[in-house]
């Protein structure tokens, strides 16, 4: 009996192990899987894109850009690729961000250039399409699809387009035909890149973010999670500009406990005007209520020229310096001098000045720009020659300052002048105003309770005069019979 249940054991265990082996066997197909169903979708379209500078001739026949048509032949042009490189975008802090034409063999270029790429889209009968237009890119363009054009971003009116600072875009394309789900679309760029960018930023032209297609939820999603790339770029602005407007109104209601003293009129005055700067890029880069060209020539051709000559003026006022006497002449002309060749030189009265003469007055520019920090650097050694220890303690904020307002330079020597910390765009520029601000802020509280304390020694004085005054002069008027005497007694100060 034991053996029976012995050799009975052994054949099960065989028995189990055969099965085993033989499910082991079996074809992977008919192994269980989980089946995953995809919904909706989107894809940045990194290329391969044709591209080519210049415009597009017009089609007679349609009164089209013949660029923009699904049969041209655009075998011979450049071949891009808008994958990211792992850059990182030096202003808005795209991390898909790519260079421009001017870095692929076209520097120094301006103007019309076109983009073009072939997809073949498969998609679910009647499902809507739609692309969202690229995230960052110099400075306008027309989306055409299949020759048709879609939309726009700028607007393409008069002899150059309107442009506003980078904002997402989305687009509806034609739905998918019942009758043909997979087909090929042809999609075109038009862009236009104005002169001035060239002068301001590096890496220019085109697209340096690849644009996104699919369906239109999907792309929906998309296009609302880019808003807050520009949203987080300048939320800083937004909160340095309220700081502005506090100190301003710090600065203003100091007059009233010293009214003798300029430099808190000045200091108030410089405080508004970087309130109206911040404001001004704000709302170019949230809305397209403020043309990029208008808002550059608001912000560098008059308040930037108005701020470096204000603060040269502050130093000046600060230290009460009254030799020489030309320095506030020579400011406001410098500073007259610096609107005028900055409007010029960055090309914002293109076309109606050529680009060969606003290269000259950039030239005279940067020259008035340096003559200002030379007068401001000797405003400063004049002033601390002056006051001794006293006018050392104004150095940081001078260096800070310095800081500030020569950012775009370091900018175009490559040299690092924006951190992304969460996301959030921190400018070197506004590192350097936050602790100037606060280095102002001590300064003028200081200045204050020394003019304060001057006062009040000074009504001591007169108090202490007063009486001696009304010792030494006789307490009696003498009396002449048909004259009448009256006195008078003044502090000399």
């Amino acid at each position: 009996m034991n053996r029976f249940r012995c050799l009975f054991s052994v054949l099960l265990c065989l028995l189990i192990a055969v099965t085993a082996h033989a499910q082991s066997g079996q074809p992977e197909s008919r192994q269980p899987m989980t089946h995953v169903t995809l919904g909706p979708s989107s894809v940045p379209l990194y290329g391969p894109w044709k591209f080519r500078v210049g415009d597009s001739p017009i089609d007679p026949e349609t009164n089209a850009p013949l660029w923009a048509q699904p049969g041209f032949d655009d075998s011979q042009w450049e071949t891009v690729d808008l994958t990211p490189k792992g850059l990182l975008d030096p202003l808005g802090g795209f991390s898909d961000y790519v260079k421009g034409w001017t870095a692929r063999g076209h520097a120094g270029y301006s103007g019309y250039a076109w983009y073009r790429i072939r997809v073949q889209v498969a998609a679910q009968p009647n499902e809507k399409l739609a692309l969202a237009g690229p995230s960052y890119v110099d400075d306008a363009y027309q989306l055409f699809s299949d020759g048709a054009l879609v939309g726009s971003f700028g607007k393409f009116s008069g002899h150059q387009p309107t442009f506003y600072f980078t904002q997402p875009m989305m687009f509806d394309l034609p739905a998918v035909s019942a009758q043909s789900p997979s087909s090929v679309r042809v999609l075109a760029f038009r862009l236009w890149m104005a002169p001035d960018t060239m002068v301001t930023q590096a890496d220019t032209g085109g697209l340096h973010t690849a644009p996104l297609l699919g369906d239109l939820g999907a792309v929906s999603a998309g296009y609302q999670l880019h808003w807050l790339e520009p949203i987080r770029s300048h939320v800083a602005d937004l909160v340095e500009g309220l700081l502005y407007l506090l100190l301003a109104m710090v600065a203003f209601s100091l007059t009233r406990f010293d009214r003798s003293d300029p430099v808190y009129v000045w200091m108030g005055s410089i405080f508004v005007l970087l309130v109206i700067n911040n404001i001004l890029i704000v709302i170019a880069s949230w809305s397209q209520i403020l043309s990029a060209n208008t808002d550059v020539v608001v912000q560098d051709g008059f308040i930037t020229p108005l701020l470096l000559g204000a603060w040269v003026m502050v130093w000046w006022v600060w230290f009460r310096l009254q030799r020489p006497a030309w320095v506030p002449g020579a400011v406001a002309v410098l500073t007259l001098a610096f609107m005028v060749s900055t409007i010029i030189g960055e090309d914002l009265l293109y076309p109606y000045i050529s680009i060969a003469i606003a290269d000259v007055f950039h030239t005279i520019s940067l020259g008035v720009r340096l003559v200002l920090l030379i007068v401001l650097i000797l405003i400063v050694a004049w002033g601390i020659r002056r006051q001794g220890a006293e006018g050392w303690l104004v150095l940081p904020a001078v260096v800070l300052l310095i800081g500030s307002l020569f950012t775009v330079e370091l900018l175009l020597l490559h040299i690092r002048a924006n951190w992304f910390p969460f996301g959030i765009r921190v400018t070197l520029a506004q590192m350097s105003n936050l602790l100037l601000t606060a280095v102002l802020f001590v300064l003028l509280l200081r200045r204050l309770l020394l003019s304060v304390r001057e006062q009040r020694l000074l009504a001591l004085d007169v108090k202490q005069a007063q009486e001696v005054q009304r010792v030494i002069l006789p307490e009696a008027i003498t009396a002449l019979a048909g004259l009448t005497i009256e006195n008078e007694y003044r502090p000399a100060r």
